[in-house]
């Protein structure tokens, strides 16, 4: 999940001088609304910050020696593994340098039942898995590998190859999925043997519940300003004529990994957007009446 900037998708001229109007916006037939709670609780989100001790810690739970401070980061490697561990945010990165981005000779299929539990209990022997992450999705990436001719600067391609498993374990916070980047931990897996680790987690001390906005309301606003309000901040994106909205649902973001003057674990109201050739990115609304509260999509 990634913060993204503004942009704008008014009206355009072409160069033949013939005018394009933004797409209708519909509601997918199977859309349902479903019942949302008048009020939900705020939590603020604790300090995080790591010093020394906890990385020196950490690292050897993950078989480094020790750790040195770079540029607010704590730092360490061992042969061709690598590990940084972020001050004040306390996100984890450990990887094994020449495989953590995948095999181009492809690596023995393992399946999601035992990749999970593989990355379950490498988690648990080293005191990294919060009694409270839940197992999100476990997924197979595949890689092409490419190389460019240097005399001619032509892209050619090697081969195919199968990158690493991919292990999610995320959080529920009162039933409710957390969303973005500062709660979640990712374990790679090249066969059996675990080359990557990523984690980002923190501690929420609950504020009091908060009035919701009527999600009714959103969906006013949206039809009343177009495809700019649905994906206002969205970069990139490429649609048809149409964008179908198939889904809503509550969840609590916390982007502070990335926006780390974020102090609140907020309620948002997640859209599920279709916008054609097969393309989904979910979308998240402010649940709360806040000023100032960021817009935040996922691309599916």
């Amino acid at each position: 999940m990634a913060l993204m900037g503004g942009v704008r998708f008014a009206t355009a001229q072409s160069e033949e001088g013939k005018t394009w109007s933004e797409p209708e916006i519909v509601l997918a037939e199977n859309f349902l609304l479903p019942e949302f709670p008048g009020e939900l609780r705020v939590y603020r989100i604790e300090g995080t910050e790591v010093d020394e001790n906890l990385a020196e810690r950490l690292a050897k739970a993950l078989g480094f020696a020790g750790v040195r401070e770079e540029g607010g980061r704590f730092v360490a490697d061992e042969n061709f593994w690598h590990l940084e561990v972020d001050r004040e945010t306390g996100y984890l990165w450990c990887g094994d340098v020449n495989r953590v981005y995948g095999i181009p000779g492809g690596a023995p299929l393992v399946s999601p039942e035992e990749a999970s539990v593989l990355a379950e209990s490498f988690l648990a022997e080293r005191g990294l898995l919060p009694e409270d992450a839940a197992l999100e999705e476990v997924r197979r990436d595949e890689i092409r590998v490419s190389a460019v001719d240097p005399e001619t600067g032509k892209i050619w391609e090697r081969g195919t190859g199968r990158g690493v498993v991919q292990v999610w374990f995320g959080r529920r916070i009162d039933h409710l999925e957390v969303v973005g980047s500062g709660c979640g931990i990712a374990v790679s897996l090249a066969g059996k043997e675990v080359v990557g680790v990523r984690r980002c987690w923190k501690e929420y001390t609950p504020l009091g519940s908060f009035p919701l906005l009527p999600f009714q309301e959103i969906l006013a606003d949206i039809r009343s300003k177009g495809v700019n309000r649905l994906l206002e901040g969205v970069k990139g994106v490429v649609y048809g004529e149409k964008v179908v909205m198939r889904g809503v649902r509550l969840a609590y973001l916390d982007d502070s990994r990335i926006h780390r003057d974020q102090e609140f674990l907020l309620p948002v109201y997640g859209i599920t957007v279709d916008l054609g050739g097969g393309h989904l990115l979910e979308v998240f609304f402010p649940a709360l009446a806040l000023p100032s509260v960021p817009y935040f999509e996922v691309c599916g």
